[in-house]
């Protein structure tokens, strides 16, 4: 008879199956369970081998390199019956439903009892579980667990021989490798204070097994884990400290915050020692160290001990384990630290799912969003939800909309205080001890949850109030700027990353609801000047520039949303659309479509339709559109732009210029050539004359009517009005620059047109590599550029190397633009035409 253990979900933070060697032989049980209760399924296989059952477990006998789902696949199937290690998260684990149901499914009855339930806490037997009957492991002692276990599996009655007896006193704990039984795992040390377990405890199996790693050392091993406030470090020490409780014979848990009452505290421990209590605190305290240090099969945990140096002088000194939560990074030279970091998504999920079952997870995945994956924010709103029955959905929009009000209601049993209060202490302390840490806090409050670069404070520190802009500046000599992000850090506030630095949105709001109205309105200025400091130079259509208009979008757009009227003066919506051409600019046409599209109608409803932002907003919307193929929209607005711009502006504004040659290209693109070419030759005429023939501006109008008139056959005219705007932009621009090679694109264009294909492969396959080097091998205008080199190319009669290049142009087309988009669809149709056996080439 063989028992089969295996560990079934990986999504509540199991450890990783390793691999057998060879297919397993046929065995009687298969043990499911999830990595949470690893502790129980060791022992029920321990017991069952011990009744005669020889036993494969998961956790002894796996190897390294195996894969998790065949592994668990091969001994369901290999399985007589099936041992299900039933818990609160075994029932959330998608992995244990599937192997519990497969052996419920080949006996619904139960008749040949193929599915045996063993319950190892108070929790509910969903679904097709509430038809089997179960067996509880726990709320009894080790002889009790063991006997029901043995009489369930063989079908006898449970009931033991004698009265069972608490078998007390310490435990060594062994692994079952070493040929000593498992500790049973519902046993407490006879000395324990550790806060009630958390049953809905979701996920942080990496850094549960950081911490038992950490304490495997010695003589005295200290593992801290580290975090900002509401990270769920405490739940954390506690679900560390219940999985591990048959390890020690005392696990003792000692409030840390006030260092001044340490002495206190673990002078409490004298009574469980056996020591005398009557003498002076300190004295006591000193006798439970010197105790400790003697002693082996202890857990200390010292919560929320924010100062290392105050706490080093309370570390026992013996062959025991200390466990420490902590909002302060700097305990290395003291622990094993473990950064204690947001949930990752799918943890969210499953917490909030696991508090609200009915809970719908797209919901579950918008509400993690809002809340930054914060647990104690998670566990806020769940305690909130379950208490009001709200609609989560409606909470939802609520929440968006007076973010700072939810932020105060709902309490959550095992969380201490709530999202609004929980930095307080911290904030309070930071204000004392480094005053322009809390004003960087209060600016980087303003901006966007997203990693702020600290360029935008040093490059203009002339722009920040004091006492912040002497720090930047370099001007206070006690203090620099990495003095002031590490007390930030500190009381992990904020984290550094590199040349960034993140505040956690939930922190920002916060901060930002303290702000009185006068202060928030100047930091408000404040991130509008530096926003305006910092881009107001740059281009958007330079590629040097991208990576700037890449890390201050989301603030600028942050910033934004913040404007209420046609007041603007720090040009944020003139920046905002800026962001977006840079979208579009970098090749991204879907997103800078869709900022496009909400920027026209904020800046609309906040300005009206004559507003010069409006009308700027507007030439961009359909620069978009165009870009997606969709001409006739792009069309209708480029219309309603210039008559507006024209009467708003007059003929000779650059703007109605711009508008006019935009429209020019639409009416093209839409086939109505000789319309586009009335457009195209006013503007070039105006430019020359109000602007001079080197402007930019003045150099696109060029090449927009020299590719009307090639539309319209004129294609030796075209050729000549091509190359003068290469030659000029080559001279003031340099050869790389996208507008250059805009024109070199259009100038390979005619040459091609007028039968000088070597000329035009040459330039072709200049204006790629270009393009490439510049924009990316998978930028819109540089497959642009390929698809075109493909047909000189094939018309050079080198169909090898065209089909080759459309080959691979338009496997990039439809994964950047879509399938449906005109340029896939014309590049795969023009690959389609390509002769099937090509002419030999020299």
């Amino acid at each position: 008879m063989t028992v089969v253990a295996g560990c079934s979900s990986m999504g509540t933070g199991d450890p990783v199956a390793g691999d057998t060697a060879g297919s397993p032989a046929a065995v009687d049980f298969f043990v499911s369970y999830t990595g949470v209760d690893q502790g129980w399924a060791e022992w029920v296989a321990w017991q069952l081998e011990a009744a005669g059952y020889t036993v494969r477990i998961q956790a002894w006998d796996f190897g390294a390199g195996a894969h998790f789902v065949t592994e668990m696949h091969q001994a369901a199937q290999t399985a007589a019956r099936t041992v299900a290690v039933l818990s609160a998260a075994y029932v959330s684990s998608a992995f244990a439903e599937a192997e519990w149901q497969a052996a419920w499914a080949t006996d619904p009855s139960g008749r040949d009892r193929k599915l045996l339930v063993f319950r190892v806490e108070d929790c509910d037997r969903p679904g097709l579980l509430a038809q089997t009957v179960s067996v509880d492991l726990f709320g009894v002692d080790r002889t009790a667990a063991a006997s029901r276990l043995v009489a369930a599996v063989r079908g006898e009655r449970g009931k033991p021989t004698a009265e069972p007896l608490f078998p007390g006193g310490p435990v060594r704990p062994a692994r079952s490798a070493s040929g000593v039984e498992p500790v049973f795992p519902g046993r407490l040390p006879a000395a324990w204070n550790v806060p009630g377990r958390n049953r809905l405890f979701t996920g942080r199996a990496a850094q549960l097994e950081q911490v038992r790693t950490g304490l495997g050392g010695g003589p005295v091993a200290v593992s801290a884990l580290y975090g900002m406030g509401g990270v769920g470090k405490t739940q954390l020490a506690v679900e560390y400290a219940w999985r591990h409780a048959a390890d020690y014979s005392l696990v003792w848990w000692v409030d840390a915050e006030q260092t001044t009452l340490l002495a206190e505290k673990i002078a409490a421990l004298a009574r469980p020692l056996g020591l005398p209590t009557g003498g002076p605190v300190p004295e006591v305290a000193a006798a439970v160290l010197a105790a400790l240090g003697r002693r082996a099969g202890w857990l200390l945990v010292f919560d929320n001990a924010d100062n290392p140096a105050a706490l080093r002088r309370w570390l026992p000194a013996g062959p025991g384990h200390i466990l420490i939560t902590s909002r302060h990074p700097g305990w290395d030279p003291l622990a094993a630290t473990v950064d204690v970091d947001l949930f990752p998504r799918g943890e969210s999920v499953a917490l909030l799912t696991r508090r609200l079952p009915d809970l719908n997870p797209t919901i579950a995945d918008q509400l993690a969003e809002e809340l930054g994956d914060l647990p104690l924010a998670l566990a806020q709103a769940a305690a909130y939800l379950t208490h009001t029955r709200l609609d989560p959905a409606v909470y939802l929009h609520r929440f968006r909309a007076r973010r700072q009000t939810f932020l105060g209601k709902g309490d959550d049993l095992l969380y201490a205080g709530r999202v609004d209060t929980c930095w307080s202490i911290s904030l309070d302390r930071l204000r004392d001890e480094t005053p322009a840490a809390v004003a960087l806090l209060e600016l980087c409050a303003l901006l966007a949850p997203e990693p702020i670069p600290l360029t935008l404070l040093t490059d203009h520190a002339h722009l920040l109030d004091p006492p912040l802009a002497a720090v930047t500046a370099g001007a206070d000599p006690t203090v620099d700027l990495d003095d002031t992000l590490a007390a930030a850090g500190d009381y992990s506030l904020a984290r550094r990353l590199g040349d960034t630095l993140v505040v956690h949105r939930l922190v920002q709001t916060v901060i930002a609801g303290q702000l009185t109205a006068d202060r928030h309105q100047t930091l408000t200025d404040t991130t509008g000047r530096l926003l305006d400091a910092t881009l107001d130079p740059l281009s958007a259509e330079d590629p040097g520039s991208w990576p700037v208009w890449a890390a201050l979008g989301p603030h600028l757009l942050h910033a934004h949303a913040r404007l209420t009227g046609p007041t603007d003066p720090h040009q944020l919506r003139h920046h905002a659309d800026g962001f977006c051409f840079h979208l579009y600019a970098h090749g991204d046409y879907p997103a800078a479509h869709t900022l496009a599209t909400r920027l026209h109608q904020d800046t609309r409803d906040q300005c009206g339709p004559d507003h010069p932002a409006t009308l700027t907003t507007a030439y961009t919307l359909a620069i978009t559109l165009g870009a997606l193929g969709d001409h006739e929209g792009a069309r209708v607005l480029d219309e309603d732009t210039l008559a507006r711009r024209r009467r708003i502006l007059g003929d000779d504004h650059p703007n109605t210029l711009i508008s006019a040659g935009n429209l020019a290209i639409r009416l093209a693109d839409l086939g109505d050539v000789r319309g586009a070419r009335v457009l195209d030759e006013d503007p070039l005429t105006r430019r020359r004359r109000v602007l001079g023939d080197d402007h930019p501006d003045t150099l696109t109008s060029a090449g927009n009517l020299a590719a009307t008139l090639a539309a319209l056959g004129d294609v030796r005219g075209a050729r000549v009005l091509d190359e003068d705007p290469l030659t000029r932009r080559r001279r003031v621009l340099g050869d790389d620059h996208p507008h250059t090679l805009t024109s070199a694109h259009s100038l390979a264009v005619r040459l091609a047109d007028t039968g000088e294909l070597p000329a035009a492969c040459d330039l072709g396959r200049v204006v790629v590599e270009g393009r490439r080097r510049m924009l990316g091998v998978d930028h819109p205008d540089t497959l642009d550029s390929a698809h075109n080199l493909a047909v000189y190319l094939a018309d050079a009669g080198r169909v090898g190397q065209a089909r080759v290049l459309l080959v691979d142009t338009a496997a990039r087309l439809g994964r950047v633009l879509g399938e449906g988009h005109p340029s896939t669809q014309l590049t795969a149709r023009v690959l389609a035409e390509l002769p099937a056996d090509p002419p030999v080439e020299g």
